[in-house]
Order: C-alpha cells, then sequence, then structure tokens
C-alpha cells in the first residue's frame, strides 16, 4: 500500500496513517483490515494551527522557526510581528488589558507602549510524540505560575555516565 509512516494508537493492531481517500478504500477490501476509519484534517491555513497563529509566520510541525522565550524582566520590543508571541502573555498570564491600533500602536493598561517587561518566566514545552502531541507549538508559552509539578525521578536515562544522572534531578 506504500504507507511510508504510521502509529500505534492503543495497542498494535490499531494505527494512525496518512493516506489518500482511493488507498482507504483498497486498504478496507483486504481481508486481514477489520476496519478503516476516515478522520477529516480540517482544511485550514497553516497559521492557524501553529501558534503563534499569525499569517507572518508559516511554520508547521516539521519546520518551527525561531523564538524569544521570555524570562521575569527581560524587555521586547513590540511592532505587527512581535505582538503575535506576547499577546496572551501581556493579557491572560500578567493581567494586563491591551489594546492594538492599526498593528503599530500598543495600549497596555491605557499607556501606550513600544516595549513590554515581562512579570515572569515562561517555558516551551516540547511533547516526546512530536507528531502526535498538542505542546507549545500549539498552545504558546507555558507561564512558571502553572507549573504544579516537580519530577522526582528519571523513569528511562539512555546517559551510561551514573555521576551525571543523579545530578540531573535536584
Amino acid at each position: 500500500y506504500k504507507i511510508k509512516e504510521y502509529y500505534y494508537i492503543a495497542n498494535p493492531n490499531i494505527y494512525d496513517v496518512y493516506i489518500t481517500n482511493s488507498t482507504a478504500d483498497t486498504l478496507a477490501k483486504d481481508s486481514i483490515v477489520k476496519k478503516v476509519q476516515l478522520l477529516k484534517i480540517l482544511d485550514m491555513p497553516k497559521f492557524t494551527k501553529i501558534f503563534p497563529y499569525s499569517p507572518y509566520f508559516s511554520w508547521s510541525l516539521d519546520y518551527f522557526g525561531t523564538l524569544i522565550i521570555p524570562r521575569k524582566g527581560d524587555v521586547v520590543t513590540l511592532d505587527a510581528k512581535s505582538i503575535y508571541f506576547y499577546k496572551d502573555i501581556i493579557e491572560k498570564y500578567e493581567h494586563n488589558t491591551l489594546n492594538i491600533e492599526n498593528d503599530t500602536n500598543f495600549i497596555i493598561n491605557g499607556i501606550s507602549c513600544k516595549q513590554y517587561k515581562f512579570k515572569y518566566n515562561y517555558y516551551f514545552v516540547l511533547d516526546d510524540n512530536r507528531d502526535l502531541s498538542k505542546d507549545s507549538r500549539f498552545w504558546g508559552f507555558l507561564p512558571e505560575t502553572h507549573i504544579i509539578g516537580k519530577a522526582t525521578f528519571i523513569l528511562f536515562n539512555l546517559d551510561t555516565e551514573s555521576s551525571k544522572f543523579l545530578k540531573r534531578i535536584d
């Protein structure tokens, strides 16, 4: 069937594959296949799916561009492009009112601003299952104030130097 890429979903008998409708029809007729279920992928512009949800950035899961992850005290210049990265931080996480006029004038808490200074630390979180995950590539930065746990042990480690292994968790 020329299927080059597939993923186990629940067990070794259920797969998620990207194929054409005609390949799905052929596959469904095969006697060893129990069921073929087509999942509709919405046909939306790339920028609506991937953070920062902007027509200025044509990023994808395979190509995610360069960005600056803000730390407490960092200052960024606000412009028509950068606001897409930091709008949610300014409004949702740092509880400011933000009005944008003509993509060039940024009014934060009633004051016209060209720059913004961050109040908190932020993280960019990636899942280890790149193609089937919803991580920061979809929902953006994670505020430090939203982290509620701490790793206490490492389940699997490829590092063979035991001296480094124990220093990884503090």
